[in-house]
């Protein structure tokens, strides 16, 4: 059995991942919009 707390760290984790993507890729695209 996994425990609950394993479970949440490893979506919190994904979840940090590809949200610091996304912010990565809007702030990109920000700087691109305002040059």
């Amino acid at each position: 059995m996994i425990k609950v707390e394993e479970m949440m760290e490893l979506i919190v984790s994904k979840w940090k991942c590809e949200f610091g993507q996304g912010v990565e890729m809007g702030i990109h695209h920000g700087m691109v919009n305002k040059s």
